[in-house]
């Protein structure tokens, strides 16, 4: 399970803890795979240029 396999999952519109109960891992590590891929994009909101007003 990796950065990749959560936000995927994120994508499908699923919630943090539902992606951590699918992945049974703990829904900190999820929140941590969220956080790491927003730093490498440099922004602070999963919310995509599209979803702004």
């Amino acid at each position: 399970m990796g950065e990749a396999e959560v936000i995927a999952l994120l994508a499908t519109g699923k919630r943090a803890v539902d992606i951590a109960d699918q992945l049974e891992i703990d829904e900190a590590a999820i929140k941590e795979h969220i956080k790491s891929v927003l730093h490498k994009l440099k922004t602070r909101t999963p919310l995509s240029p599209s979803d702004g007003p």
